[in-house]
């Protein structure tokens, strides 16, 4: 989750928004926010853990924004990467019933 939040704020978060403030709620908040869900309900030793689908389902939206934050800055070829890693990724994770 690390990589996820880190790449959402460092591409979106204080490089975007309009004023100071705006800048460090999303430069601060958005990883702080990605963190709490993920450790809540996405963390494999969570006491709140979700069950499939709905696990699957909000782990996806959280790779899926921080792609889209990734491709707003610009940087496609990471996030074709990004996005790609993490298909691989769950891909492996279904062939070897992980």
């Amino acid at each position: 989750m690390n990589s996820a939040s880190s790449l959402f704020s460092d591409t979106g978060g204080f490089k975007t928004g309009n004023n100071a403030l705006m800048k460090f709620l999303l430069g601060l908040g958005s990883p702080i926010l990605f963190a709490i869900v993920w450790g809540t309900f996405l963390a494999p030793k969570s006491s709140m853990r979700l069950d499939e689908p709905w696990l699957f389902l909000l782990e996806l939206i959280v790779f899926v924004l921080t792609c889209w934050a990734l491709f707003s800055t610009g940087k496609v070829d990471l996030t074709v990467a990004f996005g790609g890693i993490y298909v691989l990724n769950k891909i492996l994770m279904v062939i070897w019933r992980q």
